[in-house]
C-alpha cells in the first residue's frame, strides 16, 4: 500500500500520473519495471531512481517522519495505514483563553488510554511522547501540536504527526470531527 504512493515524485503531477495510471503504473515496483523497458507511452523522469530508492530505504528503515515529509498529503493514509499498530492518537483541552494553555491531554497509546491533567501529571506527556513512532490527532497541526509546544517550552515534537484532518481531507471528507464521524455512520 504504502508503495503505492508516487504524487510526491518530481515531475510526476497530475497529468502524468493519470497517465501512468492508464498504463498500469501504480506501485513503485510497476515505476522500476517501466523505467527498464522505457515504453515510448510514459515519460518518467530523470531523477526518479534516486527518488525511488530513497523511497525504499526510508519504508525499510520504518523512518516514518521522513516519509510523512517527503509524501504528498493525499498519500499520507498509506503511512498510517501501513503504521497504524504503531499510531498514537491523542487530543487536547486548553484554557480557551488568551494563553490558551493545555489543562488536558488524553492519549490512547501501545493499547491504554493514558490521560494527563494539569497540576496533577500533566509533565508525564511529555515522557510518553519519547515512547511514539507516530502521533496521530485531528486538525492536531492547527490547534493541539501549537498548544504542546507552546506549554512545555518544545520546540518541536520527538516524533512524527500526522493530522488526520487534512487526511481525510484528501479522502473527500471534510468538515469536523463530529461530522466527518456521522458521515462514516461512526458513534
Amino acid at each position: 500500500m504504502i508503495e503505492g504512493a508516487l504524487a510526491h515524485f518530481t515531475g510526476l503531477g497530475p497529468k502524468r500520473l493519470l497517465a501512468l495510471e492508464q498504463a498500469g503504473i501504480r506501485t513503485w515496483d510497476d515505476l522500476e519495471r517501466a523505467r527498464a523497458r522505457r515504453p515510448p507511452e510514459v515519460w518518467l523522469p530523470p531523477a526518479l531512481d534516486a527518488e525511488l530508492a530513497a523511497c525504499r530505504d526510508a519504508a525499510a528503515r520504518h523512518d516514518i517522519g521522513w516519509l510523512l515529509r517527503r509524501f504528498a498529503p493525499a498519500d499520507h493514509w498509506r503511512i498510517l495505514a501501513r503504521y497504524f499498530p504503531r499510531a498514537s492518537f491523542f487530543d487536547i483541552e486548553t484554557t480557551g483563553d488568551i494563553a490558551n494553555l493545555t489543562t488536558l491531554i488524553t492519549c490512547y497509546h501501545r493499547g491504554g488510554l493514558h490521560t494527563f491533567l494539569e497540576h496533577e501529571n500533566l509533565e508525564g506527556f511529555l515522557d510518553l511522547l519519547e515512547d511514539m513512532d507516530l502521533l496521530v490527532s485531528f486538525n492536531g497541526a492547527s490547534f493541539d501540536v501549537p498548544c504542546i509546544l507552546k506549554t512545555f517550552h518544545i520546540p518541536a515534537l520527538p516524533c512524527p504527526h500526522l493530522d488526520l484532518r487534512w487526511t481525510l481531507y484528501h479522502q473527500g471528507l471534510r468538515g469536523g470531527l463530529k461530522h466527518i464521524e456521522r458521515t462514516l455512520g461512526i458513534q
